[in-house]
C-alpha cells in the first residue's frame, strides 16, 4: 500500500515538474521569437507556475483523500489503533 501511494505521488509530482520545464521552454521560445518581451515572459511564467503549484496542492489533497478512503475500506489499522492496543497490553501486563 505504501508503495502504491509513493508511486502515485511521484507520478503526480513528476508530471508537474515536466510541465514546469515545458513552461520554461515555451516561454523562452516565445521571448526568443519576439512574441513577448522578456519581462512579459517572466510574468507569464510566474503566473503559470502559481497555477501549477495550486494544481499540485489539489492533486496531493485528492491523493490523500483517496488513500484514506481505501485504508478505511480495507480496514487497515492506523497509528491510533496501535496506540490503543499498546495501552491495553500494558494494562494487562500490570495485572499479572
Amino acid at each position: 500500500m505504501d508503495d502504491l501511494l509513493k508511486k502515485s505521488l511521484v507520478l503526480g509530482l513528476g508530471a508537474i515538474l515536466v510541465t514546469e520545464e515545458k513552461v520554461k521552454e515555451v516561454v523562452k521560445e516565445m521571448v526568443s521569437k519576439g512574441d513577448v518581451k522578456v519581462e512579459e515572459g517572466e510574468t507569464l511564467a510566474q503566473e503559470l507556475f502559481e497555477r501549477l503549484s495550486k494544481g499540485k496542492d489539489e492533486i496531493e489533497k485528492k491523493i490523500t483523500e483517496v488513500v484514506s478512503k481505501v485504508l478505511v475500506k480495507l480496514e487497515v489499522p492506523v497509528r491510533d489503533d496501535f496506540k490503543k492496543l499498546e495501552k491495553r497490553i500494558t494494562a494487562l501486563e500490570k495485572k499479572k
